[in-house]
């Protein structure tokens, strides 16, 4: 990777009220670069920006902020998930599609009644319909799907930890083997996240938390009226109920730092190769 994209990162995308999709990149304080128009989600990971637009499109952008290469991959899609080397979507009639590399190429067929899909190390997994959380590692040909839970209204993922949040407001997270022990980890969740050793919450009351290190570990308080977490490398970023996002970098009691407004969604991702 040159230079000029080593000090792009870690980034930080928020997409706001208008629909605009802004990202920044180095540190937190950076100016945020316009990306694209009428936006509803935006996804970073390392060099990667995926952008779905109100119509659906499928955006895959790569380059430094100021001159990003754009191209359509894919249309009718409600929600994307990207990872070096791997995307994934959901489309409209609930199917989960997965391509290998950054460049176009072939989609393929994962699996069908779906209405949530995620990615994390070499595992792809999908929420269907009924609630049940399914999960697929390895390579696509011959790699087999596991039923992990049911009664499951979001599955997150990270390296070797599968996150799930069930109907009674429960988060559940295992770490290693598809088929480890579930760690109840908290209750009255309306949000789950996880990256690296971290896990962040948001509780019904508007209360951001997040626990580092083991699955037993403490939480630690974060913010009140938040609406959205996210979490990437050593940063935590939460929006709050007036449309402002704060960022934290380091430590989970470090100072906030405050970063734009009248933003609806929040995207976070590593240094390059974290």
């Amino acid at each position: 990777m040159n230079g000029d994209l080593d000090t792009e990162y870690p980034r930080i995308g928020v997409v706001t009220n208008d629909g605009s999709a802004l990202v920044n990149g180095g540190a937190v304080g950076a100016k945020y670069v316009f990306q694209r128009k009428n936006v509803k989600q935006l996804v970073l990971y390392e060099m990667i920006i995926g952008a779905l637009t109100v119509d659906g499109t499928l955006w895959i952008g790569y380059n430094d902020l100021n001159n990003v290469n754009w191209w359509s991959e894919k249309t009718n899609v409600k929600q994307l998930a990207v990872l070096t080397g791997l995307a994934a979507v959901l489309t409209g009639d609930g199917s989960v599609w997965s391509r290998d590399g950054l460049l176009p190429g072939e989609w393929f067929i994962e699996r069908s009644g779906a209405k949530q899909v995620a990615l994390g190390g070499d595992r792809i997994g999908v929420l269907t319909s009924d609630g049940t959380a399914w999960i697929r590692e390895g390579a696509r040909s011959g790699s087999q799907w596991y039923n992990v839970r049911s009664d499951v209204t979001q599955i997150a993922l990270a390296g070797n930890r599968i996150g799930v949040l069930t109907s009674d407001g429960t988060a559940w997270v295992k770490d290693g083997k598809v088929n480890a022990e579930w760690v109840n980890e908290l209750s009255d969740v309306t949000q789950l996240a996880l990256h690296g050793n971290r896990i962040g919450v948001l509780t019904s009351d508007g209360t951001a938390w997040v626990k580092e290190g083991g699955l037993s570990a403490g939480w630690i308080r974060q913010r009140s009226h938040v609406t959205q977490i996210a979490l990437a490398g050593d940063r935590i970023g939460v929006l709050t109920s007036d449309g402002t996002v704060w960022i934290r970098e380091g430590a989970p009691d470090s100072n906030w730092f405050q970063g734009p407004g009248d933003v609806i969604q929040i995207a976070l991702t590593t240094a390059y190769g974290w």
